[in-house]
């Protein structure tokens, strides 16, 4: 008999939608999914096995006085579920970790089994005593699943949460699509009813958790030394102040996801801007780049660290704003990523097809699949083994 699951989010943010949405489509491989959600993911999931509970309510954000007590009531809402239902165990997609910490005891069902996926959650303990004290009474009679190693690492050596606890369950890419691997420079005609304009960038930088300084030390280098204008190339990014000088343009605008993944679709590099508060958690932007294939330059973060190290020809990080500018032309105007690769041999067909190795095998161990495997694994090991 398959494991029966509450799967839920407290916070419900708009940018977990997609995430949620493949957590939930992959737990229901391995588990009959119980989802408490919002009224938005109605549609998302209507064709599925996922039995979905439209009960909770969305929180735009948990830090303001209103917010904090939605989340509470999130909390009370699917306690109530749960006390209805049987299920054999409950997975949070996100929580507050300092509110977190009655959901052990409003969950009034003896010893069920409770998962918290960690997203930012790691980096605000990091940063706040406090509530890296609050979250230390309550670690150890939940379990943990992350999306990387090092962010277990990091959980496990530094916070201090049992090893048996954590699990590496890693975000899953969407089905890959069909010629995700081809020549970009077919791309103005193979997106139909688009304008090459205004919609065609060769880099670009799509994550809302950009740093905002480096955001304006590019501009600032752009006005400077027009680099791009000089190159002819253009770049977009997500952020502040605005500015568009017809080759760097920023914008503090939201994309819709249609929006988005056409950026993505058409750009040849992503780059991404994270500051040194982004440590231990996922960047969602940096894998949706390597699901479209796009060429990765980033700044020196954790995750973009350890994956240059295993996948120095898709991904590079930069020092410096200069040396970030130097990378980007470069990624576009040719292949050469990594300053030890041999850019003389057919640099063109020598790196590309290295890049496509790497960009492969990333997918392979975020598809949705590998998360499926990896959900089972951890359920497993708690249900099976009645590890508490």
């Amino acid at each position: 008999m398959p494991y029966r699951i509450m799967l839920t989010d407290f916070l419900l943010p708009a940018g977990h939608i997609r995430f949620n949405t493949r957590l939930a489509n992959a737990l229901s491989q391995v588990a009959d999914v119980q989802f408490a959600a919002s009224e938005r993911y109605v549609e998302l999931l209507m064709d599925t096995r996922i039995e979905l509970i439209p009960k909770l309510d969305d929180v735009i954000k948990p830090r303001v006085i209103e917010d904090k007590r939605r989340v509470f009531q999130n909390m009370r809402r699917t306690a109530r579920l749960i006390d209805r239902r049987k299920c054999d165990a409950v997975i949070v997609a996100a929580s507050d970790p300092v509110l977190f910490i009655v959901a052990p005891y409003i969950f009034h069902c003896g010893n069920l089994p409770i998962f918290m996926i960690h997203h930012r959650s790691i980096d605000v303990l990091m940063r706040s005593r406090i509530a890296r004290n609050l979250f230390k009474i309550y670690m150890s009679r939940i379990f943990h699943i992350v999306g990387e190693k090092f962010i277990a690492d990091a959980l496990i050596n530094i916070i201090g949460v049992p090893r048996d606890h954590v699990f590496v369950c890693p975000h899953a890419m969407g089905v890959e699509k069909e010629g995700s691997l081809r020549d970009r420079s077919t791309m103005t005609t193979s997106l139909s009813g688009s304008d090459p304009s205004s919609n065609l960038y060769d880099a670009i930088s799509l994550s809302g958790n950009s740093d905002p300084d480096l955001v304006r030390d590019f501009i600032s280098y752009e006005k400077k030394t027009n680099t791009l204008r000089k190159a002819g190339f253009k770049v977009y990014i997500k952020g502040s102040p605005a500015f568009d000088n017809g080759h760097l343009v920023v914008s503090p605008n939201r994309l819709s996801d249609q929006e988005y993944d056409h950026m993505f679709t058409s750009a040849q590099v992503s780059i991404s801007l994270m500051g040194s508060y982004f440590r231990f958690r996922v960047s969602g932007s940096l894998l949706d780049a390597v699901e479209h294939n796009c060429r990765i330059v980033a700044s020196k973060y954790p995750m973009a660290i350890e994956f240059s190290k295993t996948y120095p020809h898709l991904v590079s990080c930069f020092d410096d704003v200069p040396q970030a500018f130097n990378q980007i032309i470069r990624a576009v105007s040719s292949n050469c990523m990594s300053d030890d690769m041999d850019c003389d041999m057919e640099p063109q067909i020598f790196n590309q097809e290295k890049w496509h190795q790497e960009a492969k095998a990333i997918q392979a161990s975020h598809s949705q699949q590998t998360l499926a495997d990896s959900l089972d694994d951890a359920l497993g090991r708690v249900l099976c083994k009645g590890c508490k």
